[in-house]
């Protein structure tokens, strides 16, 4: 982030990426984690962050992956769903986090823009289309309807991804189906990504 948040009194810059790419490697590493040999997997706000960081990080990730993740926020206007989901969300503004709209910072964090660097790297999308199934819960229906257009708009960055990759001759898993912006299908996700992450990491 570039600052704290000023629509939510926050107090902290959060720096995720340093984080997760310094200070918590070198924690596991004192218990014996690799540094080298990891995974990251993201879900909704969480996917495109999870192909950004592998793409400018490619000796510590071996597998990245993205479940209902938004993975062009630099399209024309998209800025503003993103905008809306983090007010929804705790309250945070997205201009403190990347800058104005236009900033390189907004290029550096789309996965679809940065996607040569994922070149060679095991790579799985999903998203559903918004279309409420099984998985739902009917005593939800609130949540439903919200996750339902948030799914609507990450199934179109999957697809324009898909499409970046496919031209670019990356081959990149992308599976789509129904369902929304939730839980359940992130766990169904994540139980087909199981073996491509074990395959990657060389741990079958």
């Amino acid at each position: 982030m570039f600052r704290p948040s000023s629509t939510n009194q926050q107090a902290t810059t959060y720096k995720w990426e340093t984080f997760l790419t310094r200070e918590l490697p070198d924690f596991l590493a004192g218990y014996g984690v690799s540094r080298t040999n990891n995974a990251i997997v993201g879900v909704s706000m969480g996917g495109n962050a999870a192909l950004t960081l592998a793409a400018h990080h490619r000796d510590q990730f071996r597998f990245a992956g993205s479940f209902s993740g938004f993975l062009n926020p630099t399209y024309p206007m998209w800025n503003q769903a993103m905008r809306a989901a983090m007010l929804h969300e705790g309250g945070f503004d997205v201009d403190d986090m990347w800058g104005a709209v236009g900033d390189p910072t907004w290029s550096r964090n789309d996965a679809t823009v940065q996607a040569e660097r994922l070149r060679g790297q095991p790579v799985y999308v999903t998203s559903g289309n918004g279309v409420p199934g099984p998985l739902d819960l009917p005593s939800a229906v609130g949540n439903t309807i919200t996750a339902a257009g948030i799914e609507a708009f990450a199934v179109i960055t999957a697809s324009i991804f898909r499409d970046r990759t496919a031209a670019l001759g990356i081959p990149a898993r992308v599976d789509f189906g129904n369902g929304t912006d939730t839980w359940p299908y992130w766990q169904q996700s994540l139980a087909t990504a199981r073996p491509m992450i074990l395959n990657a990491l060389g741990a079958n």
